[in-house]
């Protein structure tokens, strides 16, 4: 989940092919999201104890293992089997897990990375997605230690082109609905219940508040927070990693049209993260 891969395992037709492309673009997208994080926090705040949940290929937490211990989770063991064949040199510990119940001590980390997961851990039954979520992320509150930080990143619900096709199922207009009758209709096109819940921006910020977080930093990944190119902060210093060179290939993956450079320049200039199509937050 957390590589951000649009292709699911499994459906590819070489899945170990697969697995090892996830690994190398994660690995670009795991050192442009480092030099954000050491960027934005203060030297004694940056990470010496990560805990990724969602651990995709690795690529990710494999160059967060270069500067910090490193615990690396996901609910799927054959995928946790192909990322341990990829160590190399500095293994980390994976661990197969429910995201919902963490089976680590309070204060374990120091640094949670959430990219692109929340949504997931909705799909669930015996209570509304959103009580799993904020269940979820109680429980990393609880492992970070007093001042971690929590890297939290997901899409926005009201992006426009989300509420045309939901990038999850990829059920046109279901992301507008009230949430009851997104399900009735989920339930009726695809025969199960809408449980990949995304959030306005606003929604978002009350969800990680009621969650024991007081500390919210909102940043927008440009053009989403699978390719991270840049990022838009919104104060003083507006743009972040633009020192950072992009390799051709990640280049060609985050290349703009005209439309999207003047989505991002309305995003930036008006200063509305509102209208993003995805957001970072830092949560302490």
């Amino acid at each position: 989940m957390s590589a951000g891969n649009p292709t699911l395992p499994g459906t590819h037709p070489h899945p170990d092919a697969h697995m090892r492309a996830m690994w190398d673009e994660g690995t670009e997208r795991g050192e442009r999201m480092l030099a954000f994080v050491r960027a934005v926090l203060p030297r004694p705040s940056h990470p010496t104890r990560v805990l990724e949940i969602g651990i995709g290929g690795g690529g990710i937490a494999r160059v967060f293992r270069r500067h910090a211990s490193v615990v690396g989770t996901d609910y799927s063991a054959d995928r946790l089997r192909l990322v341990a064949s990829r160590q190399g040199d500095q293994p980390f510990p994976l661990v197969c897990l429910d995201a919902v119940y963490l089976p680590f001590a309070a204060g374990a980390f120091d640094f949670v990375l959430l990219n692109g997961v929340l949504e997931y851990l909705g799909c669930r039954t015996g209570q509304t997605p959103r009580h799993h979520q904020r269940r979820a992320l109680q429980d990393i509150r609880r492992v970070l230690r007093p001042g971690g930080t929590l890297y939290l990143a997901i899409e926005n619900r009201w992006y426009p082109w989300h509420l045309r096709r939901d990038p999850h199922t990829g059920q046109p207009l279901v992301a507008m609905l009230p949430r009851r009758l997104a399900s009735v209709y989920s339930t009726w096109r695809d025969r199960r219940p809408y449980q990949t819940w995304m959030y306005s921006l606003r929604a978002l910020r009350r969800l990680v508040a009621e969650s024991g977080f007081t500390e919210l930093s909102v940043f927008v990944p440009v053009p989403s927070y699978q390719f991270p190119r840049e990022y838009i902060a919104f104060g003083p210093r507006r743009r972040l990693l633009t020192d950072l060179p992009p390799s051709e290939p990640f280049a060609r993956a985050t290349a703009l049209s005209w439309r999207g450079r003047a989505w991002f320049s309305a995003v930036e200039r008006l200063a509305l993260p509102q209208i993003a199509p995805s957001f970072v937050l830092l949560c302490r």
